[in-house]
């Protein structure tokens, strides 16, 4: 019975000391987020002065347009608002070119993407809001496209609108729907010279980081995307149709109509609280998110999370010591043993930093191994349990 209890309080004891050593094992994933937030901020810095991510939106055609009506007093009062049409063709082809780039000790995967954007949209209609074509604003309609950093443009865009060449400027032109962007005044919406589709091609070189977002506008909408990154993660609102990956990169298309979302082909400005279009818009945006294979801070953290049973095992191999070769270890020697485990890990994500995660796992694996084993052969009188330990 004396034994028993004997063994029952030693257990319980090694018990409270592997408890005890979560202390220092939650302390080292506390330093492996605090190194990966200090990545990502990196990553942004470097993206600060390349290109942030980029989300594509539009091309959206505006009309302006006024109504009149009379207040209570009876006087005319006239306003000057805007329609918005979408696309009833649109296909975009990007070609990504992706750029892995440094900040000290961390990596960034930026890109450059040349857009080649055409589609068509339909003339547009005022009579179902029985708004009649002598208040509508033809000569200062315009077609306008939404892109978060402009920084990341390079060169100068032109748009191609019914075979007519003109150029694209700086500003989204008050469309609320985004905060910066381009537009193009256009020609050719007027009552006397209208045709029943209008087309336009363009061409935009963007420089970008990690993602980019397209939105499906169209009726129908087609993009495609090709790149050299062998590693890409599909996001969004919808996944590729098709799609082919290997080690030397990857290409994807989407086919999509307007019945995926949940905004029309065409508002007034009035009809929509600004917030909410804005949300559904980018509740229904998709692309490509150029994807790092699981890195050294994710490994490590995954190896962080076993380390609770490398201790125990440790610590069952010493109590089997105890039990069955009539040893007697001291608490304080386990819990030597425990933190010389714990530094395991913290020597992992030093040298990961650095080095490929295999190397550095060898070698901290290696050196914790000597380290156990050569202090175990003191505390044991025996090398060979020390290579049992070990």
């Amino acid at each position: 019975m004396k034994f028993v209890s004997k063994i029952t309080v030693k257990i319980t004891f090694i018990a409270l000391l592997i408890i005890i050593l979560l202390i220092p094992l939650s302390l080292i994933q506390s330093v492996i987020i605090e190194r990966e937030i200090r990545r990502n901020e990196a990553v942004v810095e470097v993206s600060h002065s390349w290109g942030h991510q980029q989300n594509i939106i539009g091309p959206i055609l505006t009309v302006p347009y006024q109504y009149s009506w009379k207040d209570h007093e009876n006087v005319i009062r006239t306003v000057v608002t805007k329609a918005h049409f979408l696309p009833d063709h649109l296909q975009i082809k990007g070609s990504l070119f992706p750029e892995v780039r440094y900040r000290g000790i961390y990596e960034a995967v930026l890109y450059r993407v040349i857009l080649k954007i055409s589609g068509k949209f339909s003339h547009p209609r005022f009579q179902q809001w029985k708004i009649s074509n002598e208040d509508v604003m033809w000569n200062e309609a315009f077609i306008s496209i939404g892109i978060p950093d402009m920084r990341g443009i390079k060169g100068e865009v032109e748009i191609i609108w019914n075979q007519q060449k003109l150029s694209f400027h700086p500003g989204a032109n008050d469309v609320k729907l985004y905060d910066s962007g381009m537009h193009a005044k256009i020609s050719g919406l007027d009552v006397k010279n209208n045709s029943d589709t209008h087309t336009f091609e363009f061409n935009l070189a963007l420089n970008g980081s990690e993602i980019i977002h397209i939105l499906p506008l169209g009726k129908e909408t087609k993009v495609e995307f090709s790149s050299l990154w062998p590693h890409p993660s599909f996001t969004g609102a919808f996944l590729p149709t098709k799609r082919d990956i290997n080690t030397e990169g990857f290409k994807a298309s989407w086919e999509l109509t307007y019945f995926g979302r949940s905004y029309p082909q065409q508002w007034k400005a009035e009809d929509y609280e600004i917030n909410k279009l804005k949300s559904l818009l980018q509740k229904s945006a998709f692309g490509v998110k150029l994807l790092f294979p699981v890195d050294a801070y994710q490994k490590s953290e995954r190896s962080v999370k076993y380390g609770i049973l490398f201790i125990t095992l440790t610590f069952l191999a010493f109590f089997l010591f105890e039990v069955l070769g009539s040893l007697r270890i001291h608490p304080l020697q386990y819990l030597l043993v425990g933190f010389a485990n714990c530094l395991f890990y913290l020597l992992l994500i030093s040298l990961s930093e650095h080095l490929d995660f295999l190397v550095s796992y060898m070698i901290a694996s290696g050196s914790t191994i000597v380290l156990i084993s050569g202090y175990v052969s003191k505390i044991l009188k025996s090398k060979k349990r020390a290579i049992g330990v070990a």
